[in-house]
């Protein structure tokens, strides 16, 4: 298990949510878009199993519109069970629209690290430098979608596009899937802000508010 640094320490992240609108018709404006993105990775399955306090400390957070939020969360790749693909136990911190992401390799432990139930984990198996951070926290919400990601030809700017947004219980005995949903983050150094909002401007889709865990917590429970 090791710390894993993000390639960026601060960046600003923006999000355009679109509702009834084709997979086809985004990736045909993402590729005409004057900023000419490509596409860098090859698109992939990413699951996650969301961490909060019994009081649900972070869904409440993020519903009051703080100013500064913070998540925790377990994640994998690929369409296996969690603990047959390594699994990442990620801290992400937000202020205002600036994002910090802390990441530890968990491995394949995801047998060992969450209990029978689903409900809750072993946290003394969490590095100690997460350890004392996520004491007391267990799972509350299960995310998976699929994601492309794409980088402007000065690599400025980097845009991912989520769909197939499903979310299930811990121990995954409901599973709902948003209907016709298509998520587009940008993801920017400060520095570029101005760059980034010259960009959003070339699309026909306004710069909107989504959280997975405020949409996912909100539909299940």
């Amino acid at each position: 298990m090791k710390l894993i640094l993000d390639q960026t320490d601060v960046r600003y992240e923006r999000k355009m949510l679109l509702i009834r609108t084709s997979l086809e018709e985004v990736l045909q404006r993402i590729h005409l878009h004057p900023a000419f993105f490509r596409e860098v990775y090859p698109g992939r399955t990413i699951q996650n199993l969301y961490l909060d306090s019994p009081n649900l400390d972070a869904w409440r957070t993020h519903l009051d519109g703080s100013v500064t939020r913070s998540k925790f969360r377990i994640r994998w790749y690929g369409t296996h069970a969690i603990g047959q693909s390594p699994l990442i136990l990620e801290h992400k911190s937000k202020s205002g629209l600036v994002g910090r992401k802390e990441k530890i390799a968990l491995g394949s432990i995801g047998h060992e690290l969450i209990r029978e139930d689903g409900k809750h984990i072993h946290h003394a198996m969490i590095p100690s430098p997460m350890q004392e951070r996520i004491r007391g926290m267990n799972p509350s919400l299960y995310n998976r979608y699929k994601r492309r990601y794409f980088l402007s030809l000065d690599r400025r700017l980097r845009l991912t596009v989520d769909e197939q947004i499903r979310f299930g219980r811990p121990d995954l005995s409901f599973l709902s899937e948003l209907p016709n949903h298509i998520v587009i983050e940008y993801k920017y150094l400060p520095i570029d802000e101005q760059h980034a909002q010259t960009s959003f401007q070339e699309f026909p889709w306004r710069i909107n508010k989504f959280s997975k865990y405020i949409s996912g917590m909100n539909l299940l429970y």
